[in-house]
């Protein structure tokens, strides 16, 4: 039988709230005098509703934008979702749901946002409107003649949904074979490397060759011989595969593990590496020019090869560094961040870009480039190792930063503004976040983030790994604009892997 949209949900006020991108510490690109807003609205009854579209309009039933809520955040038998409304406006708000197929609902009652009322100085404001009376919604139904497609958060139902196609994280098999993951949790095969064989990936995406497709970056474990593959797609195909190597004879023997990061670092329009190393490099990465290069080693202001800071406990018996690669400063070029695997240290290096000779970034007043993001003896402290990304999570053109926690730390993100909006280096009790469910914060895993816009909204949304291998799902994250209000309920919800085995490292398109 033909399956029929489902029915309406309806709206049942708003409500004022302190924006949250303000309590984050984070920015949202400028407007007029912006106001943000819960909206509450009891859902749709009908078991096959996925999400929803938000209807604003500027005059009554005439509804000019249109913004795809998918499965707002639940409070007390109502959904909620927060919004950015211009309170010099008079707007009308309504919604409609839609189901697997994409069908949609037909209108719930509308809602009006009165404008603002601006009194001078003296004058009494006038008293409030009276509220407005619900209206009814259309009948349901009949739910027998709707594909059963029931919206559970935990299992990323409304996720799969929404981003079927998006590609959010890499796995690989015994034999290397590397597959794609995707939004629906279904993987596609893209070639096989016999490194990937241990599985123990590190990956990232970006374009290596500047055709406007992303490309994925390849970093390895132990015992890979300091090398990289750079998988070149074309449509999501593979076109070609070729491999840098990093450090020397003796680092291969005792280590080798690589740890790359990929983006514009000199600001040529074109995409150049920073590629970290394990314990035994002695703190060091090294960078590595564009495509049209042949990716010779990168000719900076100090080299190719980048010390970064460490303190005294890092030294012995030494740590990884785990680059991230982004522009915090606004200065169109990327800046590098540097992550330790150290236990018991919560610190970052915040570096300038590759023209700067990733020097100590100029807005840290001291020091040797070294932040730290968690007092020595507090909880946040135990466990070990700082694992960051920079994205841009508020769509201010500027990248925030995300940096999860080590093995034996909770499980936990702790999120810091871009340069221009806050401190670095000043310890003012950054925004944490516990994320995964219960099994991985009772096996204390490390938590690996990374952004990429799965949603073409031009603002990043943030996937997450768990475990120094993976495992077997991610956790996603809406933009910090769109789904602040979902950040401590969980995110978006969780993609598993279609298989039994696999294990999911994120890596989402950028």
């Amino acid at each position: 039988m033909e399956p029929k949209a489902p029915s309406s949900p309806h709206v049942v006020r708003r409500a004022g709230i302190l924006s949250a991108l303000m309590a984050f510490g984070l920015h949202g690109s400028a407007a007029a005098d912006p106001e943000h807003n819960l909206v509450f609205f009891h859902p749709s009854p009908s078991a096959s509703a996925v999400g929803y579209v938000l209807h604003l309009g500027t005059s009554s039933g005439e509804y000019t934008q249109q913004v795809d809520l998918g499965q707002p955040s639940e409070s007390q038998d109502m959904l909620v979702y927060s919004t950015n409304i211009d309170t010099a406006t008079d707007l009308y708000v309504a919604l409609t749901s839609y189901n697997g197929d994409g069908l949609e609902s037909s209108l719930s009652n509308e809602f009006h946002f009165a404008a603002a009322v601006v009194t001078e100085p003296g004058e009494e404001p006038a008293p409030p409107p009276e509220p407005e009376t619900e209206t009814e919604t259309d009948p349901e139904p009949d739910a027998g003649q709707m594909e059963d497609a029931v919206v559970d958060s935990g299992s990323g139902t409304s996720l799969r949904a929404r981003h079927a196609l998006a590609n959010l994280a890499i796995t690989s098999d015994v034999t290397g074979l590397l597959s794609m993951v995707r939004g629906d949790g279904t993987s596609r095969a893209l070639t096989i490397d016999s490194l990937a064989a241990a599985r123990d990936l590190r990956p990232t995406r970006c374009d290596l060759d500047d055709d406007g497709d992303s490309d994925l970056v390849l970093g390895f474990g132990p015992g890979s011989n300091g090398q990289v593959a750079l998988i070149h797609l074309e449509d999501e195909i593979v076109s070609s595969v070729e491999s840098i190597v990093i450090g020397d004879a003796d680092y291969h023997t005792a280590d080798g593990q690589t740890h790359p990061a990929c983006v514009d670092i000199d600001g040529d329009g074109l995409n150049e590496l920073v590629v970290g190393t394990g314990p035994a490099a002695g703190a060091q990465l090294f960078a590595f020019d564009s495509f049209d290069t042949a990716f010779a080693p990168f000719d900076g202001e100090r080299g190719s090869v980048i010390d970064a800071p460490t303190s005294g406990g890092m030294r012995s018996p030494g740590t990884s560094t785990l680059p991230a690669l982004g522009d915090f400063d606004g200065d169109g070029l990327d800046e590098l961040v540097v992550g330790y695997s150290t236990a018991g240290h919560r610190s970052i290096a915040v570096l300038d870009d590759g023209l700067h000779g990733f020097a100590r970034h100029e807005s840290l007043e001291s020091g040797n480039g070294l932040v730290r993001i968690a007092r020595v003896n507090d909880d946040d402290s135990r466990g070990g190792g700082t694992y960051p990304a920079l994205g841009d999570w508020d769509g201010d053109g500027l990248d925030e930063f995300a940096i999860g926690y080590g093995a034996g730390s909770g499980s936990w993100i702790l999120f810091m503004d871009d340069a221009v909006h806050a401190r670095l280096d000043r310890y003012p009790g950054y925004l944490g976040v516990q994320v995964g469910r219960p099994d991985v914060r009772a096996a204390d895993m490390t938590v690996r983030p990374a952004f990429g816009d799965i949603d073409g909204d031009g603002r990043e949304e943030m996937v997450v790994s768990f475990g120094d291998t993976g495992y077997h799902e991610v956790q996603v994250f809406e933009d910090q604009f769109t789904g602040s209000t979902n950040l401590f309920r969980g995110g978006e919800g969780f993609v598993e892997a279609s298989e039994p085995g696999q294990q999911l490292m994120a890596a989402p398109e950028r």
